[in-house]
């Protein structure tokens, strides 16, 4: 099965392009703009997941995993209790040449701040961003940099707590969506809970990432990329070729997807009768877990 770096690197030999060039980033980039698009067409963006939640003593605020979008359920395996919640934001930066832009609400005023790092010493947000006043908290992390300057690792961002809420990829400026979660109570000791929830699949960031579609539909991701990237190369023949061999496939995809059906896994007791939502408000200042 090809895996990430077989897709770039086959891209860099259709350009006949170095490993390790600013080619080599772009290649990353619309390989993954090429995936997003193809999952949410596909209506394969989400898929059902669980995980076990343990609560800390003391504290009710609890942070989903980073690529969860809607939590279906949270169940107490051994008894039957009622878990009412609600949800969920807050942040920190971490750290010169090159800036975070933040986009958010800080005192109840939607503001954007602009914080520069240096990629070795940790950096305060100079605002609290919260979600006491209308639940929207962050909004959106993008990464931006200097023209004379490349990323070249990652920034993790964090709360107050110190608890990593996002880990963004140099190539990819938003950080996914992340949510929080609050038990209207405050346990007081630790307790085991299986959540049940819809999650993005993520993007292609690893080496040996591989797509999570079809095998036989993988050449969309050279293919995507190769009508773009090769038409900034000075080769309008050879993306125009790309381009509508790309349409067709996609269709081909597509057609597949609607006749075959989204497989989707079954959980027990989803729409259990003892959660309720409470009120969805966000809270500032959470501790994750």
């Amino acid at each position: 099965m090809p895996t990430f770096k077989d897709l770039y690197s086959h891209l860099n030999l259709i350009a006949s392009e170095e490993d390790g060039d600013d080619f080599q980033v772009m290649a990353k980039r619309e390989i993954n703009f090429t995936y997003r698009e193809i999952l949410a067409e596909g209506d394969s963006d989400l898929e059902r997941r669980e995980f076990t939640l343990t609560t800390v003593s003391g504290i009710s605020k609890y942070g989903m995993p980073i690529y969860v979008s809607q939590v279906l359920n949270i169940e107490d395996d051994t008894n039957d209790r009622s878990i009412p919640l609600r949800g969920p934001s807050t942040s920190d930066a971490s750290g010169g040449n090159f800036n975070i832009i933040v986009n958010g609400m800080s005192s109840g005023v939607d503001i954007r701040e602009s914080i520069e790092m240096n990629g070795t010493t940790e950096v305060e947000s100079s605002a609290s961003f919260d979600a006491v006043s209308n639940g929207i908290g962050i909004r959106r992390l993008v990464l931006s940099n200097a023209s004379s300057a490349e990323f070249s690792g990652y920034v993790t961002v964090k709360d107050v707590s110190d608890n990593t809420l996002a880990v963004i990829p140099p190539y990819w400026g938003k950080s996914p969506s992340y949510q929080w979660w609050e038990f209207d109570y405050t346990p007081d000791t630790a307790m085991t809970y299986v959540v049940r929830c819809l999650a993005q699949k993520p993007p292609l960031i690893n080496d040996d990432d591989w797509p999570e579609i079809p095998e036989e539909y993988h050449d969309l991701l050279v293919l995507g990329p190769e009508a773009i990237l090769l038409a900034g190369k000075g080769k309008e023949s050879a993306s125009a070729a790309a381009r509508q061999k790309y349409q067709v496939r996609k269709e081909a995809y597509l057609g597949r997807k609607q006749h075959k059906g989204v497989r989707s896994r079954s959980f027990r007791n989803v729409s259990n009768r003892y959660i309720s939502r409470g009120s969805g408000e966000k809270i500032p200042n959470a501790s994750n877990s």
